[in-house]
């Protein structure tokens, strides 16, 4: 299997690279899935599995609620934070660990503040200095906006605080206007 080779072997049979990093977005996905998983089968070993992947993820990407991919980029993206966000607030919540849930709350504190736009909405991602034109400009996604939203259903559900379930819902009515959906065309039925 061309898998198993390095770089230059895959390169010179024309296979793609290996990515081997290690992505917030995508680690907290399969978390939640493994979570979600042992949730409804009792399988020890997915949630087991979710922990150590969740740890590294926090350990590597998460500082004082701020989730960066890597610490030599300037832009943040909010599908990493708010993925990030409700796995940790889903662990901390099926564990009792209220270090899970502390880090959940600081990373949704910090994505409200340095994602917010003006009209009260969240940004795909912080301002990029070496981006120009129209990609210079940070965008308002639904999807981005309504992963936000579940982060903090889910951090409202592990605290109690009902303050995060309220602002996922002011996120999904920013984001639902006609003018909005409009935007999104076909990607929403439109």
């Amino acid at each position: 299997s061309f898998s198993a080779l390095g770089s230059a072997e895959r390169l010179a049979i024309g296979a793609p690279r290996r990515d081997e990093n290690h992505y917030p977005y995508e680690a907290s996905i399969l978390a939640v899935a493994l979570l979600r998983h042992a949730t409804a089968t009792g399988d020890e070993a997915a949630r087991a599995r979710a922990r150590v992947i969740l740890a590294r993820t926090l350990r590597e990407f998460e500082k004082d609620g701020e989730v960066r991919r890597t610490s030599s980029r300037a832009v943040r993206f909010l599908p990493d934070a708010a993925a990030l966000c409700r796995a940790a607030a889903m662990l901390g919540a099926i564990e009792h660990d209220p270090e899970l849930v502390a880090a959940a709350a600081r990373i949704a504190e910090r994505m409200l503040s340095d994602f917010r736009d003006d009209g009260g909405r969240l940004l795909q991602n912080t301002p990029d200095p070496d981006a120009i034109g129209v990609l210079a400009a940070p965008r308002i996604t639904l999807a981005a906006n309504a992963l936000a939203a579940r982060a903090l259903a889910q951090l409202a559900e592990a605290t109690g605080q009902d303050h995060y379930r309220q602002r996922g819902r002011e996120l999904l009515a920013g984001i639902s206007t006609h003018a909005r959906l409009d935007d999104e065309g076909r990607m929403v039925g439109g």
